[in-house]
């Protein structure tokens, strides 16, 4: 009785199942034996399809939520350039006013202490954190500012 089963063969990552009369023919074709694949039935099948489906479908909706971050992402990428134009252009308007201004004068010295009234008086003592009696007349004042 004749041997009819087929024999498994692959070559470069192709399947075939041979005939043992042809597989010597195979063989000098660079086929070589390998372990027998079993053929899916049709309900898995099915659910393969439907599991690659699903998963492409989950692919769009994450293609989708990317191109938007891409676009939100463009959207602050021309709001933060437009914004350091802002600046550069801010920073050379204060530097051009520094540029312009006149050196800044010596601190004004303390005015002379005769020539203020009572209430510049105690402004003066006021602003320099030296305290003073309330009922102290000018000639007081005077003394404590010049001290």
């Amino acid at each position: 009785m004749p041997n009819t089963e087929l024999i498994p063969i692959s070559r470069g990552g192709e399947y075939l199942e041979v005939h043992p009369t042809a597989l010597q023919n195979h063989r000098e074709l660079g086929w070589t034996e390998t372990a027998l694949r079993e053929v899916p039935t049709m309900a898995e099948l099915l659910i393969a399809r439907d599991q690659l489906l699903a998963r492409e479908r989950g692919l769009d909706v994450e293609r989708e939520r990317l191109d938007a971050q891409a676009a939100a992402n463009a959207a602050e990428a021309e709001r933060l350039r437009i914004q350091a134009e802002a600046n550069a252009a801010e920073a050379q308007r204060l530097a051009d006013i520094a540029a312009a201004a006149p050196a800044a004068a010596a601190p004004a010295a303390d005015p002379d202490p005769a020539g203020l009234t009572v209430a510049q008086l105690r402004d003066a003592l006021t602003a320099k954190g030296i305290n003073f009696p309330a009922g102290a007349n000018k000639a007081e004042l005077q003394a404590l500012l010049a001290a």
